[in-house]
């Protein structure tokens, strides 16, 4: 009897254990895909890779900041890496499937903004642009310290605002999507850490003080 049950325990065993393996199995299969680890194969081979999807690159040649994606061939300038006159500066680089965001800082006399753009890299579509902030104030610039975007174009980012009138710098963490005309306020405070900001699959995360704060993007 005792042999009998010890043989009864094992199939048991056995048969939870492969019960467990397929379970594993599947839910490993609907997990989000781990990034590549090479851009792909569009634009010149041997310029600086910024940043880069399976079917998109964000790279830069000679000061210019350019994007392209396999799919369409071709490469759409988005701004430069230094401040030249009449240039937009580009800078802070998300890629998702076919999608780009990215900042693109534009100076004044005595102010400089911010505005987060979306584009789809198969033909150079803008598909929403954002102020970085909220806020403004006079003689105020506007800077964004980290950004995430989805294969949609939904998009979020914390940026900055600081001028006259401001004792200190505003920072706010925002989404949008392509539907809207200005960024939903997420989190605000000057605690908030610049360049926190994550994306896992919906979920959004960031450093605000001590802690870290989740919201989902969308």
């Amino acid at each position: 009897m005792v042999r009998v049950g010890t043989v009864a325990l094992a199939a048991l065993v056995a048969l939870a254990a492969a019960l467990a393996s397929c379970g594993s199995s599947t839910a490993h299969s609907t997990t989000v895909p781990p990034p590549p680890r090479h851009p792909p194969a569009c634009g010149p081979a041997h310029a600086s890779t910024l940043a880069f999807s399976a079917q998109a690159r964000v790279y830069a040649r000679r000061g210019v900041v350019y994007g392209c994606s396999v799919r369409g061939g071709r490469s759409f300038r988005l701004g430069t890496q230094t401040v030249v006159r009449h240039e937009h500066l580009a800078g802070a680089y998300a890629v998702a499937g076919r999608i780009v965001a990215y900042g693109s800082v534009a100076f004044g006399v005595d102010t400089g903004g911010t505005n987060i753009l979306v584009e789809r890299l198969s033909d150079g579509a803008l598909l929403g642009s954002f102020s970085a902030t909220n806020r403004n104030f006079a003689e105020g610039f506007s800077s964004v310290g980290s950004l995430v975007v989805r294969s949609d174009g939904a998009v979020a980012w914390i940026g900055k605002a600081t001028g006259i009138g401001a004792t200190r710098p505003i920072i706010e963490v925002l989404e949008a999507d392509p539907s809207v005309s200005a960024g939903k306020v997420l989190d605000s405070g000057s605690a908030i850490d610049f360049g926190s900001l994550r994306l896992d699959g919906s979920t959004l995360s960031w450093r605000h003080g001590g802690a870290t704060r989740r919201a989902t993007l969308g």
